[in-house]
């Protein structure tokens, strides 16, 4: 039997980093505010996270989490038994009809804003991306390049989560808000999704499902809850907990029955076409 130490040391490369959790998220009296982007199938699990450890902060003492929820789509019948909603909420918002249940089950101020998100509207300190549209992906990561000039200590500046997954696949990317060329040289900043693939595009021929059956036959059981579970027990809680992390995304095939991490790494970042030292010295 191999141990499990040595195999870890046998991979692990001089590059990996540590990432320390900012002064904001740590501060338990002082919540944490969040921007979430899209109340799907993936945005309603990452909401169902949320409030689970919002609870568990709080019962640690400390703040929690205020959440604000952009989605301006209607609750379909599609949407029942896939998503979290009843047929008794269809042709409500979905924002609105979420965070109301939320807020009378945990006794929360959460806000659901009835709309898609857009540029003039801001974010919070923590933004999660729970959408199928690679087109907001690329609004948010311009939104972040056009804010750093505002922020002057690294450790201070915002996180954006992302979340996308295909059929039986997914992946889960932590990383900053704030472009490279405003960190200091030798200060650590995580590439967000963007940063790691730039040339995301939509599918044009990815339209909504217009029935349970399509939708089903389109993605594997599960694939939103595995993704999203795992990325919390892996990413989100342990920044909280113990201030730290030695990666900022994994790889969930469900398929396979595989997840894989990202870990903090420039050579990893590198294999996948992202140099960090490039990127922090560009104009």
């Amino acid at each position: 039997m191999t141990d499990q130490n040595s195999t870890n040391r046998l991979v692990s490369t001089p590059t990996r980093q540590t990432f320390y959790a900012p002064e904001w998220l740590m501060n338990p009296h002082q919540a944490v505010e969040i921007t979430v982007l899209g109340a799907g199938g993936t945005g309603g699990e990452v909401l169902d996270q949320l409030c689970r450890l919002h609870a568990t902060l709080n019962a640690l003492g400390h703040r929690g989490l205020h959440v604000t929820l952009y989605d301006g789509d209607t609750i379909s019948a599609s949407n029942v038994g896939r998503q979290r909603y009843s047929a008794m909420e269809i042709g409500e918002n979905k924002a609105a009809a979420i965070i109301s249940r939320i807020n009378m089950f945990y006794g929360t101020a959460w806000e659901g804003v009835p709309l898609h998100w857009a540029p003039e509207a801001g974010l919070d300190r923590w933004v999660i991306s729970a959408t199928d549209s690679a087109a907001v992906r690329h609004q948010i990561a311009a939104y972040g390049a056009q804010q750093s000039h505002r922020i002057t200590f690294s450790n201070n500046r915002s996180l954006w989560l992302d979340f996308g997954n295909g059929e039986h696949t997914g992946q889960a990317i932590l990383g900053h808000l704030h472009a490279p060329q405003d960190f200091a040289r030798d200060a650590l900043r995580l590439p967000h999704v963007i940063d790691l693939f730039p040339e995301m595009q939509d599918d044009p021929n990815d339209g909504p499902s217009c029935s349970v059956e399509a939708a089903i036959r389109s993605q594997a059981f599960g694939i939103n809850a595995a993704l999203v579970t795992n990325a919390f027990a892996t990413l989100v809680w342990p920044l909280f907990r113990t201030g730290a992390i030695d990666r900022h995304g994994l790889f969930i095939d469900v398929r396979e029955g595989s997840v894989s991490p990202l870990r903090i790494d420039p050579l990893e970042w590198s294999l996948m076409g992202y140099d960090a030292a490039i990127e922090g010295t560009a104009a």
